[in-house]
């Protein structure tokens, strides 16, 4: 005789870990991690074993900052009243991208500061001399002859198209355009 009430608990059941035994962190990024399991009724899982600095391990999850590099190999036990299952896991913490660095900003060179230094001005002309082909003359003089002004702002010219990004293309066209009017205009060489 039946009182009226049929109750199916269902089968009990094991528990067997679905989540993989390896995940991969990185030094200064948080992660997080979640691992599962089947089994009836669902089991709880447990973790024994040292987490790498910055990572703690709660209700099934690592999560956190880790803060050093490595792998660290831990267990995870999954467990219910069927049973349980251990997992060995190994988390591999990458050390962190090194930072691309800030680029350098570019000083504007400021003719008013440079010196007629010769031993600086043909260094510096060398270094653009391949790049600017209207200063190849003054590189072959300089030794012999007193830097002026011209010279000097013609450095700063060519020093500041570059900073700035401009091509060799460009910088060698303004430079050319600089001694035509300076040989036109100013030393009246036709």
């Amino acid at each position: 005789m039946s009182n009226g009430l049929d109750v199916h608990v269902g089968d009990s059941a094991a528990p067997v870990f679905t989540s993989p035994s390896t995940v991969n962190f990185t030094v200064g990024a948080a992660g997080s991690f979640a691992f599962t399991a089947t089994g009836n009724p669902a089991p709880v899982i447990t973790q024994a074993g040292t987490l790498p600095p910055g990572v703690t391990f709660n209700n099934g999850v690592l999560a956190g900052t880790p803060t050093a590099a490595g792998a660290y190999t831990f267990a995870v036990m999954a467990a219910n009243s069927a049973g349980n299952s251990l997992q060995s896991f190994t988390l591999v913490v990458a050390a962190s991208p090194s930072p691309t660095p800030a680029p350098t900003p570019k000083v504007p060179v400021d003719p008013t500061v440079v010196t007629n230094d010769l031993t600086y001005i043909k260094n510096v002309l060398d270094s653009i001399a391949v790049f600017v082909p209207p200063i190849q003359p003054f590189v072959k003089v300089l030794d012999a002859v007193l830097v002026n002004q011209f010279f000097i702002q013609f450095i700063c010219l060519a020093i500041n198209m570059f900073n700035n990004g401009f091509s060799k293309e460009e910088v060698s066209q303004a430079c050319t355009n600089l001694l035509l009017h300076k040989m036109e205009h100013e030393w009246k060489v036709n």
